[in-house]
């Protein structure tokens, strides 16, 4: 707990109290529970909740610590990158993340061992304003691999002390668009707010309430001291037209908000308060979820196509699971080149509005080349601005010419030649393939096609290693071939790759070994 917070025994801390005839230390600090810390102040109209009991980390501009433990130095609004783990992709405080793991566990065994349902505290984050976003982004990824996802960010109100509720979700969310004849009003919005340097823009990952070539609103905070009021104002507008007078179903209460690792931690802050409440502090959109270390897809049209299935009695469903299993055999069992069919499948998106995380990314320039030339866009990742693999050499911007044609970039085939697994546990060799073929074959295939637009006759052999630990998450990546540049990218995507966890013969968590080698081939 924050002991500079006065929390008392028991309860949550809210405003001060009604203070006696005479001033003491012990009301002085009921006055302001947050003295000798810098935490954002929230302007007169954001709604703040009272603060929670938990554990808290505390940023300043010179360190980072937890429950009063230091957990890393920080200079220049950085982490050393010594203290870091996870590549440019998923950037993470490496004690941090092992207290967060360590805690999980813990509270796994207890809860086990009494029977009682886990319960998951809210990690209250008091940081300073001024300092760069990407710290509040950096502690909040280490504690999610500890499956930590609710968080609290500590602030100052007119009215008293507060918390900012959000939550850190460790997977993209869905994307769906109407189906021809669906009402829209049953499809979630998807809102994102983007913070950038100097701007602040409004999208939805239905595409029902703008894209990032013409965005519903864009803000300048550095030149319009009332763009927390606009962007409420804005989004109070969204919730009146589409739900005014019927009850808005739950989905419809979620907010995204991304931003680049470079704006200032108290504008994020902000953000976040100003989306929850409209000016008579009734919910708006309450449901924040702040998204960084993963793939935000806008690439959503054949999903959003499909027609419902209808369901299937018993004998169809156990049909159709023995199908289901029959084609993982084969799939398993067929050589390179059936591989290389499946593992092609996934294209990149042509999609102008495409949100999707390439290696090298910027989220400003990419934001202002879609605005400028219509070309599909890339934002999300590590810090919300960078994305992707490191010494990528700029953005992935499929641009087009002068007579508008879209500049051809050479496709590859990916195939896997061997697979091995160091360890017997519960996960295998061919479960990390079939994850690797799911959910991580089209960022593998952007890395390629990344190096292809350079060389366009680049071929050979990458070998990937990697240990999945007691969590799922991936630890010690490498990836080792022929080209340098894709070595990179890959070995940094890898980093935030996520398996099932692990298990040996007594069924206890455990880490598993693998070498995955993948026989990359132009087309």
């Amino acid at each position: 707990m924050l002991a500079a917070c006065g929390e008392k025994e028991g309860g949550t801390k809210g405003a001060a109290s009604t203070p006696s005839a005479g001033p003491s230390a012990s009301d002085e600090a009921a006055a302001d529970p947050f003295k000798g810390l810098a935490v954002p102040e929230i302007a007169a109209g954001a709604r703040a909740e009272r603060v929670p009991d938990g554990p808290a980390l505390v940023v300043k501009a010179t360190s980072i610590t937890f429950e009063g433990e230091a957990i890393a130095e920080v200079a220049d609004g950085k982490v050393h990158p010594a203290e870091l783990m996870g590549g440019s992709i998923d950037p993470r405080i490496a004690r941090l993340e092992h207290v967060a793991v360590t805690r999980a566990k813990m509270d796994a065994e207890r809860s086990e061992k009494t029977g009682e349902p886990r319960e998951q505290d809210t990690v209250l984050v008091a940081i300073d304003p001024a300092l760069p976003s990407e710290l509040a982004l950096q502690v909040v990824r280490s504690f999610r691999v500890g499956e930590q996802e609710r968080f609290g960010f500590l602030v100052r109100t007119p009215e008293g002390p507060g918390a900012v509720p959000v939550t850190v979700p460790a997977v993209a969310p869905p994307v769906t668009r109407p189906a021809p004849g669906q009402d829209p009003d049953e499809v979630p919005l998807g809102v994102v707010v983007a913070l950038i340097p100097d701007r602040v823009l409004v999208v939805s990952l239905s595409r029902l309430e703008g894209t990032l070539a013409d965005p519903r609103l864009d803000l300048r905070p550095a030149s319009d001291p009332t763009w927390l009021t606009r962007l409420r104002d804005d989004l109070t507008e969204i919730a009146t037209r589409r739900w005014y007078g019927r009850t808005r179903p739950a989905h419809q209460h979620t907010i995204y908000v991304i931003a680049d690792g470079s704006v200032a931690s108290g504008d994020l802050v902000a953000a976040i308060a100003a989306v929850r409440h409209d000016a008579k502090g009734q919910p708006l959109f309450p449901d924040v979820h702040l998204l960084t270390g993963i793939e935000l897809d806008m690439d959503g049209d054949a999903a959003a196509a499909k027609a419902p299935e209808p369901p299937k009695t018993d004998a169809a469903a156990k049909a159709a699971e023995e199908a289901r299993r029959r084609a993982e055999m084969m799939a398993l069992q067929e050589d390179t080149e059936r591989w290389a069919a499946l593992l092609a499948g996934a294209e990149d998106s042509s999609d102008e509005n495409d949100l999707r995380r390439r290696p090298g990314a910027d989220l400003a320039a990419e934001i202002e080349k879609v605005r400028e030339h219509g070309s599909q866009v890339a934002i999300g990742g590590a810090g919300g601005g960078r994305v992707g693999g490191p010494d990528t050499g700029g953005a992935a911007i499929a641009g087009r010419g002068d007579g508008g044609d879209a500049i051809k970039t050479p496709s590859g085939r990916i195939s896997v030649a061997d697979k091995t697994a160091f360890d017997d546990t519960s996960l295998t060799a061919d479960e990390v393939l079939r994850k690797l073929q799911s959910a991580y074959m089209a960022g593998v295939k952007r890395c390629y096609k990344n190096e292809l637009k350079k060389d366009p006759e680049l071929r050979g052999a990458v070998e990937l290693r990697l240990t999945v630990n007691e969590t799922g998450r991936v630890v010690g990546p490498r990836a080792s071939g022929f080209h340098a540049d894709l070595d990179r990218c890959m070995q940094a995507m890898m980093a935030s790759w996520r398996f099932p966890v692990p298990k040996d013969v007594d069924g206890e968590a455990t880490e598993a070994s693998f070498r995955i080698k993948l026989v990359f081939a132009p087309e």
